[in-house]
Formats: structure tokens, C-alpha cells, sequence
């Protein structure tokens, strides 16, 4: 009966700490437009399988995640003090940019930036010329869409 009260307590700390990471009221929308042009049925049973595939994945890593860091030699507190150095390099990386960004390069021109939003993608116009990405990451010139 012991283990299986630190398994119900290790899984409801991994579930609390993942939530606002995941954060699943924000994601509906999304999952719900980029899966509008799927049949209901499709739909039900693509999300059904992507929370099979999560909910596998994160109890695999909650049994072996303490097993792959002994293998490795790795310690609690080398992970924690190696995660806040990854959180603090994002965040200065954010808070000091080295490289300017196309706005900022655009505006120095003269240049107006549009950006649109319909159901392809987003379409980013710079003085006339437009590129075009859609959901996928794929992308071309406006003109050759």
C-alpha cells in the first residue's frame, strides 16, 4: 500500500506542476482550428489519441525518469540549478536581444509591416512583397501561392 501512495502523490504533483505549463483552456481554441476541416468523429478520435500518447509518455518518464538520471550520474539538485540556468539565459536572451529584429530594421527604412491573419496562416507584407506561412512552418513569396 506504500507504493502506491507515493505513486498517486508523485502523480498529482506531476499533473499540478504540468497544468499551467500545458495550460488545456488556452489550447482548445487552437486544437479546435487547426482540426476544424476534420469530420467530428476524426477529430474526437485524433485528440483522444494525442492524450493517450501524452498521458503514456509522461507516466514512462514519472517510473523511469529517476532511472535515467542514476544512469547517468545525474543528481536533483544538478538538474534543478542546470534548469534555472536554461530558464535565466531564455530569459535574458528575451530581455537583451543581440541581433535586431525585421521591425526594427523595417521602420529604420521607412517601410510599412502589415500582417494578416486568415484561415491559411499568417501572411506578413513588407513594403509589397509578402510572405506567406501556414500552420505547418511551410512558406513561400505571396506571389507563388
Amino acid at each position: 500500500m506504500n507504493w502506491l501512495t507515493a505513486f498517486l502523490g508523485y502523480t498529482a504533483g506531476a499533473v499540478l506542476a504540468i497544468l499551467p505549463i500545458v495550460n488545456p483552456l488556452g489550447a482548445v481554441p487552437l486544437v479546435m482550428t487547426v482540426a476544424s476541416h476534420l469530420p467530428e468523429e476524426e477529430r474526437q478520435r485524433q485528440i483522444r489519441r494525442a492524450c493517450v500518447y501524452t498521458f503514456v509518455l509522461m507516466v514512462s518518464f514519472l517510473v523511469a525518469g529517476s532511472l535515467i538520471m542514476n544512469f547517468f550520474g545525474i543528481s536533483m539538485p544538478g538538474m534543478r540549478i542546470a534548469g534555472g540556468m536554461i530558464v535565466a539565459f531564455l530569459g535574458f536572451r528575451m530581455l537583451f536581444p543581440s541581433a535586431p529584429t525585421v521591425a526594427s530594421e523595417v521602420a529604420a527604412r521607412g517601410g510599412a509591416i502589415q500582417v494578416r491573419r486568415n484561415g491559411a496562416g499568417l501572411q506578413l507584407g513588407v513594403n509589397g512583397h509578402g510572405i506567406v506561412a501556414d500552420r505547418r512552418g511551410h512558406g513561400c513569396a505571396a506571389g507563388q501561392r
